[in-house]
């Protein structure tokens, strides 16, 4: 073989080695953006799966609301005391309702002494971020009151507050059925419909009977309507123990705060005097629906259906505004200024 061969052949092996070097780096170069590209994907998946809320309006106390909201959770205390109902947020677009609530009242910090019922609060929510806001629910000063209390633990900071009734009652709603007293669109029947209705739930009646009629059903309207102002913080939970409250007539204990009280049976008051009534007209139709708001206030006792005592109210409120007490006259303002213009459509008497 001559020395021209010799030089082609090894020049052919070193071309082949230089590609093969080449071709291996090559590789290794695509390999590493491959891994870069997989571990791009790998943050991004993570980061959709951990999605966070931060609130985006401020008010007085937007120093204790963490950033990087995960989940709220809120137990009722006033549910099964050893197993509390308990709610969890955990959708960003529910959180961000949710915390659109603490905007809609001033928070006015309580410069007395505070409460020292704090450790056995009716609600608490957990909102949990960067750091953890803990928010008790004290509940209102009472029927009347316009305040809700609340206190608010967080960064090593205890505050008490006063916020308005109105949003104290709608954050406790937000995680189950809400309750209006006066809901409906229906349009108010006609005055003479009305006169006309009353003529026939009171026929044959004496006068000392229809205003005995005139003057009770006004009296148990106004007292289940206070009743279910109270009872919609209360007893919303069909396992509260507050429901003793309102279905007996026996001195009740706050679970919480050991107190007795006595408010006269509640629920079970406005029954009673229901069906002190409820058979007075001779009326079939009138006797039938008052039969019918009995019924359904005593199921709703029976069952703990908050819902079937509103229910039962829609027919009394109709009854006593627009048929036995018709028109509409007020004595002293009602708990709900809404109820006078409201019908549910509810008296079959009225035609």
């Amino acid at each position: 073989m001559n020395m021209k061969k010799v030089y082609i052949i090894i020049l052919l092996i070193l071309i082949t080695i230089l590609l093969i070097v080449f071709g291996l780096y090559l590789g290794n170069i695509f390999a590493n953006k491959i891994d870069v590209n997989m571990s791009k994907v790998e943050i991004y998946n993570t980061e959709q799966t951990n999605e966070v809320y931060n609130p985006i309006k401020t008010n007085e106390i937007s120093k204790y609301i963490p950033h990087n909201i995960t989940n709220i959770i809120l137990i009722n205390n006033m549910s099964d005391l050893a197993n509390p109902t308990t709610y969890y947020i955990t959708e960003i677009p529910q959180i961000e309702k949710f915390m659109n609530l603490f905007t809609k009242t001033h928070w006015n910090e309580r410069q007395d002494a505070k409460y020292d019922t704090f450790d056995d609060a009716l609600w608490e929510i957990h909102i949990v971020g960067e750091f953890e806001c803990l928010l008790k629910m004290q509940g209102i000063g009472g029927i009347n009151s316009q305040n809700g209390v609340v206190q608010i633990e967080a960064k090593d900071n205890i505050k008490d507050y006063y916020i308005s009734r109105e949003i104290y009652m709608e954050i406790l709603a937000f995680t189950n059925e809400k309750y209006y007293l006066h809901d409906s669109n229906l349009e108010i029947p006609s005055q003479e419909k009305c006169y006309a209705a009353q003529d026939k739930a009171l026929e044959g009646l004496t006068e000392d009977a229809k205003k005995n009629l005139q003057k009770n059903i006004r009296y148990i309207h106004i007292n289940l309507e206070n009743e279910l102002l109270d009872a919609v913080r209360l007893i919303k939970d069909k396992n509260s123990p507050y429901w003793d409250d309102f279905t007996s007539y026996e001195v009740f204990t706050d679970p919480f705060t050991g107190t007795k009280v006595d408010n006269g049976g509640r629920f079970l008051y406005v029954l009673d005097e229901l069906a002190k009534i409820k058979n007075i007209p001779t009326n079939a139709k009138t006797k039938e629906d008052l039969q019918k708001a009995y019924n359904t206030l005593k199921e709703g006792m029976d069952e703990h259906s908050l819902k079937k005592c509103f229910e039962a109210h829609k027919i009394i409120h109709d009854y006593d505004y627009f048929v036995i007490n018709t028109p509409v006259h007020l004595e002293f303002p009602p708990a709900d200024w809404g109820g006078v213009t409201t019908y549910f459509g509810l008296s079959t008497v009225l035609e």
